[in-house]
């Protein structure tokens, strides 16, 4: 019996599905373990900007230091001068000199304020940078790591539909086989059952030939008995339409198996005269 073509896919469709998800598995593994290896770089990056941001912040106060000297100097340089004046003012423990000299420190202050904003600010655009530097390392991370995951997920795929194209092929060359065998079978079938039919009409041929030579020897020697009997008038109309239905009348032909099954009817000693009362009923139509 041939399979159906359905039958004869699921076959190799089962075994192209647990060989195409082990491919796509095995893919898949390896993206994972492409990503495993991509991290510590990334997290390499990371603690380097981190790093390169505490150096950063670190040489803000050196930077800044020597404008802080500086503002020290100034006010040193100007309260020696100012003590200079009102010493030679006479003015030294005046109200004048205690207004210069807070005069002098509140400058100071002012001064440190000015250099402090820069400073925070300076620190402030470093731990920004940092913070877009880390964000972008991180979102390239990410990217990175979903393209790889893409990458392996469609390799993978792509090796799973393959497998499974080629068992869908496997399943079609099985189904074709077995079609071909099945029509070779039912020709070879047909081939014999027409031979068979081939036999037996030469069988029922040779018999029918037979049979007409035996009718034929018969009616031979039917009518050429030496019995000269002409006793036609002893036979019934009924006889006599019998024996004329041995004969087509549009043709004059002795029909011989009808003429042996009517002569068996007779008598035996009426026999040949009916033989060849159907030989003179012949003639008289072919005439």
């Amino acid at each position: 019996m041939a399979v159906s073509i359905n039958k004869a896919t699921d076959k190799w469709m089962k075994a192209g599905n647990k060989l195409g998800n082990q491919a796509l598995s095995e893919n898949e593994k390896a993206g994972k373990q492409y990503i495993k290896s991509l991290n510590p770089y990334y997290e390499n990056t990371a603690k380097q900007l981190v790093s390169n941001a505490s150096e950063s912040k670190n040489r803000l106060q050196q930077d800044y230091q020597s404008s802080y000297d500086l503002n020290a100097v100034r006010q040193i340089v100007a309260q020696r001068q100012l003590k200079e004046q009102m010493a030679n003012a006479g003015l030294s423990d005046s109200g004048l000199n205690r207004s210069q000299q807070t005069a002098l420190e509140t400058g100071r202050m002012n001064a440190d304020s000015a250099i402090d904003r820069n400073k925070f600010a300076a620190k402030a655009d470093i731990e920004s940078r940092l913070q877009n530097n880390l964000a972008e390392n991180e979102n390239n991370r990410v990217m990175q790591n979903a393209q790889a995951m893409w990458q392996a997920t469609q390799s993978g795929l792509n090796a799973k539909n393959a497998i499974q194209q080629s068992a869908l092929g496997y399943g079609y060359d099985d189904y074709r086989t077995d079609k071909t065998n099945q029509w070779q079978a039912d020709e070879n079938k047909a081939n014999r059952i027409w031979q068979s039919n081939e036999n037996k009409k030469d069988r029922q041929a040779t018999s029918a030939e037979n049979e007409k030579s035996r009718n034929y020897e018969y009616t031979k020697t039917m009518l050429s008995s030496s019995d000269k009997s002409n006793d036609y008038d002893s036979f019934t109309s009924e006889q006599q339409d019998a024996l004329q239905g041995c004969v087509n009348e549009a043709t004059g032909e002795i029909d011989t198996k009808k003429l042996r099954a009517a002569i068996v009817t007779f008598k035996p000693s009426q026999q040949t005269a009916a033989a060849k009362y159907v030989k003179y009923y012949s003639d008289s139509l072919k005439k």
